[in-house]
Parts: structure tokens; sequence; C-alpha cells
């Protein structure tokens, strides 16, 4: 289900490169609950997502989120506050079989997680990694991407992007240049990518980052992680293993998924000054989730968390309903 979904995902989808270029609307409603030590929130989240074809080469994509999270502090109950935003509306030319040009507010090329993993559905742990506020963010600009053959077991991956600074609320970038370059090996399901951005605004200063992810083709296993360093910022790493008991003899073993996710990340002093979303101090975490599905399109989800930091809420747990919805229906 993942794999389908992150399809639906990437510059012109498949259901987009048909002869009958038929817009779709897709996405994902969720209600989903966090609790920690002395703080609550919960609250419902919508991220409907439009594929609009042009023509054979052209395809316009946009996903707007919004939610109405409700925080509880201390057993008191406080406002709940709208929240919303443009995670990308882009625009992407086909050029060539190995070259499509995207151009206005697309996700930042930069590792996997924004790209592939961040949409509800998709996500196998609900809550974002540590290090996640380095990547969540999207570019104003225009991006060159694809991939070729380096041998016939061997696909070298590529997106190269530059972004200008906008300071819109809806659609907020910063002035950088980023690429993610990766070798796929189709056989062994297995792609590993490196990322490089340069900030260059006010200080600017450097990101590296690299990335793994493995399909197993002999069991339901997935394995997945992302690393980043800089000297700026900090560094960090997840890595995330998934087991679908797809043969399972019960019914409800055969409709679950085990998750588990260990991560770290360090930052320096300035980090709460150049994102104050990263974590203030040195913190650890390991995640334990399991989902459920009630069909194709419905999921429950459920995570425990434990994290170690002088900043760190200790113990966490995460409860989610995900619908996952696309107009027209899929077909088979």
């Amino acid at each position: 289900m993942a794999v389908v979904c992150a399809t639906l995902l990437c510059p012109l989808r498949g259901l987009c490169q048909e002869s009958s270029q038929i817009p779709v609307i897709t996405g994902a409603f969720g209600f989903l609950t966090d609790l920690q030590p002395g703080h609550q929130e919960f609250g419902p989240k919508f991220e409907p997502i439009l594929l609009l074809p042009l023509s054979d080469r052209f395809l316009i994509e946009t996903e707007y989120s919004t939610a109405l999270p409700v925080n509880r502090d201390d057993g008191a109950l406080g406002p709940a506050v709208l929240a919303h935003s443009v995670e990308y509306m882009q625009l992407d030319y086909r050029a060539a079989s190995d070259l499509t040009i995207v151009a206005g507010y697309f996700p930042t090329p930069f590792g996997i997680y924004k790209e592939r993993i961040d949409p509800l559905w998709i996500r196998n742990i609900l809550d974002e990694p540590l290090m996640y506020p380095i990547n969540d963010n999207s570019s104003n600009g225009v991006m060159l991407r694809g991939g070729i053959f380096a041998a016939p077991s061997v696909k070298l991956n590529y997106a190269f992007s530059f972004s200008a600074p906008v300071s819109n609320s809806q659609f907020e970038s910063t002035r950088q240049t980023t690429d993610r370059i990766s070798l796929y090996f189709p056989g062994q399901r297995l792609e590993v990518g490196t990322s490089y951005s340069r900030i260059l605004q006010q200080n600017p200063y450097d990101i590296h980052g690299f990335d793994v992810t493995w399909n197993a083709t002999q069991f339901p296993l997935d394995l997945r992680g992302e690393g980043l360093w800089s000297r700026a910022i900090g560094h960090g790493y997840w890595v995330e293993a998934a087991y679908k008991f797809a043969a399972a003899p019960a019914a409800f073993l055969r409709h679950s998924q085990l998750a588990i996710r260990g991560e770290e990340f360090f930052p320096t002093p300035q980090s709460s000054t150049l994102n104050p979303d990263l974590p203030s101090s040195d913190t650890r975490r390991a995640t334990f989730a399991w989902n459920y599905w009630f069909g194709d399109f419905l999921r429950a989800n459920v995570a425990y968390a434990r994290q170690w930091g002088a900043s760190a809420a200790g113990n966490v747990v995460t409860l989610g309903l995900v619908y996952r919805f696309t107009f027209p229906g899929e077909r088979n």
C-alpha cells in the first residue's frame, strides 16, 4: 500500500500519465491524539491533494494541509486554533523520459521524509522524527529531476533545485540550493541516496544528508532511515523498520503491522535560533507502533515513544485514525 501511495505523490504520477488525462483528488483525513505528561493534544487533520494534468507533458500538483488541534495543559483545555498551509503548488513539465522540470512551490528535495513519507496515510509512525523540522520546508523556484539507468541493474536518480526567499506565510521559503542523488537497485529493491543543501541567507551554512530505503523481497519487511550533519544546526539520524504479518493465520494479524524507530539528535548552541522547532538539547527516542487496517482506506495507529534528554517529554503515546480517499476511485 505504501509503495502505491508513494507513487501517487511523485511527479507525473501514474494516474495522470494515462491517455484519458483524468484529474485526481486524493489525500487523507485523520483524527490524532498526542499524550504526554502534563500535556495532551488532539484534533482533526485534513490533507487534500489535487493532480491536474494539462496534457501528456504538463501536470499541476498541489497539496493543502489544515488542522484544528486542541491543547490540554495540566488539566486545562486551551482554545482550538486552526492551522493551515500550502504544502506545495507546482507545475511539472516532462521534457524527456529522464527529465522533469518543476517550477513553483515544491517540497525541497533533501532526503526522503518530506517528499515520500510525510502524508498521513504513508507514515508507519504518525510522529515525525526529531530532526524533521530541518527538512520540513518547501522551495520557491525551479527543480530539475529524473532518473537514468547507469547500468542494467542500477538506476541513478537525481534532483537539483534553487529556491528564492519568500516571506509570505503560505509560501514561505529561504534562498538555498539543494540536490539529492541516489542509486536504486531494482533487483534488491534498495535505494541509497545523498543530499546537500546550501542555505544562502544571512549567515550561510551547509547541510549534508544521506538516506536508505530497502523493501525486502522474501518477506514483508521495510527498512528506511535518514541522517544529516551540519556544523551550524547539528546532526542526527533516524532508522525505522516495519513488518506486516501478511502470512499470519489470524485475520487480525494479517491486517496488522509492527513498526519500530530509533533516533538521536544533537543540536548546536545556535540550533534553537536557526530553527526553534528542533530539540534544544541532546535527545534520544525509541518508538514502537502498531498499525491496523480495517480496509484499504482506513487505518488505526497506536504508538508509544520513550525520550531521553534534558528537554525531552519522557513517555509519549500517540493515537490516530486515518482515512485515505481518492476521487475518482482507483481502478484495477
